[in-house]
């Protein structure tokens, strides 16, 4: 297996069938569009830098040999299972059949047991850092898995009324199991807002709105409520220098940890879209040339004055969240537009009718 020494775990599995050209296309063209260093290509081996590792392939007489390299457990985990993803649409019939084995310090899958970035925490205490917002701030014994490279999780809330949850399990073929039916999982994504790795707390804010399944959860927690979460997940904050950051009030934790990681001579603009107004709205931190536009709900909108700011700043990094809905008109524009994906994060953060 290739050895890295800023990897140092490591696994792989063989893969029957899986034509070595056709992984290779499918890796390259991902490369491509998400900006992915490629530190080697040739007839023999493919290797492709992933933001949580390594990936490399090579090819054997009846398929494609498959290995992982990351830093951490979690990480390594990350990236199998979107490995997995990928390789379902080139042999899905051989995906679930799949094994992992390494060697020295290498991850091993153990089946049924829990995934590497599932853990428990402790609710330290709950404040109200504006209006319709509660921030949790909650404890775990190791949040070294997160970075400003990975500041995302899955809270995991169970269905009400079940006295045992079940939670997710691995798989065989290194996948996360989830819990299926009446135990199924309610897992929203959230983002740290504050991380204090020295003292093993953490904070995120949780938008209070009519009907919210988190909403209720949040509004009824106390000192010493455990819970479980996910994570960390793929996305960091940018690193661009000129950004244009556009979203609701579900996306202002992650535009706040945004603002609060730029460099000083950051340029750029914020829209964000609410109903509040005042001394109690959403509190953000701006660098000097970083201009903060408070939009109105019902007054303004919020997608047309987003897509008409990116046609003005091309050079800025795009960046909406919001509605499912107002991405998917964001997303079109954009494209039609042919806006680099590289460049640019849009992504839905809820939807309309769901809780």
């Amino acid at each position: 297996m290739l050895r890295r020494p800023d990897y140092p775990l490591n696994t792989q599995t063989f893969v029957p069938g899986l034509e070595f050209a056709a992984v290779r296309d499918l890796m390259l063209g991902d490369a491509a569009r998400w900006d992915l260093p490629v530190q080697q290509d040739d007839a023999q081996v493919l290797v492709v830098q992933l933001a949580y590792g390594l990936c490399s392939f090579r090819p054997q007489p009846s398929g494609t040999l498959a290995a992982l390299h990351a830093s951490r457990p979690e990480k390594l985990h990350v990236i199998r299972e979107r490995l997995l993803a990928r390789l379902t649409e080139l042999v899905p019939e051989q995906i679930g059949a799949l094994r992992w084995s390494g060697a020295g310090q290498s991850e091993q899958v153990t089946a049924d047991g829990p995934p590497p970035n599932f853990h428990f925490a402790t609710v330290q205490n709950v404040a109200v850092p504006a209006a319709n917002f509660l921030r949790v701030r909650a404890n775990m014994s190791d949040l070294t898995g997160f970075s400003n490279d990975s500041i995302h999780f899955r809270l995991l809330l169970p269905p009400q009324g079940i006295a045992t949850p079940a939670w997710p399990v691995l798989a065989e073929n290194g996948s996360t199991r989830w819990p299926q039916g009446d135990k199924a999982l309610h897992k929203p994504v959230y983002t740290i807002k504050h991380l204090d790795q020295s003292a093993g707390n953490f904070d995120f804010d949780v938008f209070i709105h009519e009907g919210g399944r988190v909403t209720e959860w949040a509004q009824n927690l106390k000192a010493g409520t455990r819970f479980a979460l996910l994570g960390p997940l793929g996305g960091g904050v940018l690193e661009s220098r000129k950004i244009l950051l556009c979203g609701d009030e579900t996306a202002f934790p992650a535009i706040a940890r945004i603002l609060g990681n730029l460099p000083e001579n950051a340029q750029g603009q914020v829209l964000v879209l609410s109903d509040k107004v005042g001394d109690d709205a959403y509190r953000f931190e701006t660098p000097p040339g970083v201009t903060l536009i408070r939009l109105f709900r019902g007054q303004d909108d919020l997608v047309q004055i987003a897509l008409d700011e990116q046609a003005k700043q091309s050079d800025h990094f795009f960046w909406f969240a919001g509605e499912k809905a107002d991405v998917a008109r964001v997303r079109a524009v954009y494209k039609a537009r042919q806006g680099d994906p590289v460049t640019s994060y849009i992504q839905a953060y809820w939807a309309l009718g769901a809780a």
